[in-house]
């Protein structure tokens, strides 16, 4: 009887800590955890102005759920992404927007249309540069905030 009991807690033991999740490891530690703000469009800077909320527009990666949420000007965005291992791959899933109430929307809809294109992305620096599957520029440039 002894010998069952003791059986017992040591397979309820196992079932139980084979049940708990190890947090998952960061995909790309110098990719999430930061704000990253809109700095270039297509080669166009973005200037600080009081007539545009351009310049509020970023971008931040989630590490442990791999979602993504931003600004593009007044509109926020919420999605998830994916990235190759090993490699600088990635790409935007299901990206969704809330409309703000801008009224200038140039960068934001050149913005939002170039994130769904993204294929790489390096980081140099305090830079993260964005490129889609034909550019040798980046799309898109960010620098993390401060």
């Amino acid at each position: 009887m002894k010998n069952n009991f003791i059986a017992l807690l040591g397979l309820g033991s196992t079932l139980l800590l084979g049940n708990c999740r190890q947090k998952s490891e960061d995909p790309a530690p110098a990719l999430t955890g930061k704000r990253w703000m809109l700095e270039q469009v297509n080669g166009t800077p973005i200037s600080v102005s009081s007539y545009s909320y351009d310049f509020a527009s970023f971008i931040q990666f989630n590490a442990q759920d791999l979602s993504v949420s931003g600004l593009a000007a007044c509109s926020t965005i919420k999605g998830g992404f994916a990235l190759v291992a090993d490699s600088q791959q990635l790409t935007f899933t299901q990206l969704t927007t809330t409309p703000g109430s801008c009224s200038d929307l140039n960068f934001a809809t050149t913005y939002l249309a170039a994130l769904p294109q993204t294929q790489r992305y390096e980081i140099q620096g305090n830079k993260l540069l964005l490129y889609d599957a034909a550019a040798a520029t980046p799309r898109l440039v960010f620098q993390a905030a401060k």
